[in-house]
């Protein structure tokens, strides 16, 4: 709502009234109030004092060509009902590009500013990133999210796949179709940070907590597939390769091939089979039932560190054993002695899709047993203990 300039100047404001010494919120609006000229009281009350994340949805209608009617939508969650003042660029990407900044307020605004505009192939609120809240596609956007998205500046396309998850995560968008669009674009994907991320999202959240589960063989399949042929199109000192290793290590599903990968026999030019490789693809053939006590142990007693109990505690627990499933669940629920690292590595290891037989009894002892456990334990450990399980 300040605008960078106005927002700088607040900002050095701050820091020279308040150089080595405290200063609290008011101090803060303060500065900014004096910086920008503009009464934030209320501002301040909605954007720093209310918790929740609004949803922005572009209405646009196109009569000729051109649009004839523009407005945003502006919901909040039933929990958390503030609609909050948002600032940001709205993109229209076509035969023509453009960029047209918009304020809005309330739950719909009006948009003049794209009144008259050609109509875009894909419009994108939120151009940039310069305001925090989730954004939705109109109809015509989203049929050509596929197609308009690889050409996009990074800092957008970055926000597009997290906007997609987001969506994914509030059942607006379908699991299946985020997966289509990451084995599609995912090959063109030039940038490290948004191909590990999209990656890590993809198999880790999608897959596993969103798809439905007689989907999920057939995506985790495609998502193999994608990184095979990533790494056969790539060259050895890309730096792609890893991450992409990786995550076709995750989504494997056949223990032959896991094991020429772990034996050395069979790995991909320019990937190194270092130890936390090494136990990734340990912990995959675990999941499968691929792997043994024994060769836990051996493998834990060839390098023993602090690292190594944690790999070794992971792939014990997502052995597909009813009697190791039992010991991990007591070890994470009532070993208080337990390391916070130890026990978030049983968390971890305890919960997989392939073995939802297994762990089926253990939805209803979450819930009766889980907090209590938690008390016993800092907030940096129970929190991700109790996500993981």
């Amino acid at each position: 709502m300040l605008g960078e300039v106005a927002f700088s100047k607040g900002l050095r404001t701050y820091f020279e009234r308040h150089a080595y010494g405290n200063a609290d919120y008011a101090d803060f609006l303060a500065a900014l109030t004096d910086g920008s000229g503009m009464d934030l009281a209320a501002w301040g009350e909605r954007w720093l004092r209310e918790a929740g994340v609004n949803t922005l949805v572009p209405e646009i209608t196109v009569t000729d060509g051109r649009i004839s009617a523009a407005a945003v939508v502006q919901t909040a969650p039933a929990s958390q009902p503030v609609l909050r003042p948002h600032r940001f660029n709205v993109g229209l990407y076509g035969a023509e590009a453009a960029v047209a900044q918009v304020t809005i307020d309330g739950s719909r605004t009006d948009l003049p500013e794209l009144i008259g505009r050609p109509a875009p192939d894909f419009l994108l609120l939120n151009d940039g990133d310069l305001t925090y809240a989730k954004i939705r596609f109109d109809p015509r956007s989203r049929g050509n999210l596929r197609d308009m998205l690889p050409d996009l500046a990074p800092l957008n396309r970055a926000m597009i796949w997290s906007a997609l998850l987001l969506a994914v995560r509030d059942a607006a968008f379908p699991a299946a179709e985020y997966l289509s669009l990451v084995t599609d674009l995912m090959v063109s994907e030039r940038e490290l940070p948004i191909l590990t991320e999209v990656l890590r999202q993809a198999r880790s959240e999608v897959a596993d907590r969103f798809l439905a589960p007689a989907d999920r063989p057939a995506a985790l399949d495609e998502l193999a597939k994608l990184c095979s042929g990533l790494l056969a199109a790539t060259e050895a000192d890309d730096e792609r390769r890893l991450v992409v290793y990786r995550t076709l290590i995750e989504s494997a599903a056949d223990p032959a091939e896991l094991r020429g990968w772990l034996d050395q026999t069979d790995l991909s030019a320019g990937i190194a089979l270092d130890a936390e490789l090494a136990w990734l693809v340990r912990y995959r053939l675990a999941v499968l039932g691929a792997l043994s006590e024994a060769e836990i142990g051996s493998a834990h007693d060839a390098d023993p560190s602090t690292q190594t109990d944690q790999a070794a505690a992971k792939c014990r627990a997502a052995l597909p054993d009813i009697g190791t499933k039992q010991q991990a669940w007591q070890a994470v629920i009532g070993e208080q002695q337990l390391s916070g690292y130890t026990a978030l590595a049983l968390a971890a290891g305890f919960w997989q899709p392939e073995q939802a037989d297994l762990t089926e009894p253990y939805i209803v002892r979450f819930f009766t047993e889980l907090p209590a456990a938690c008390q016993l334990r800092e907030e940096q450990v129970a929190a991700p203990m109790a996500q993981a399980l």
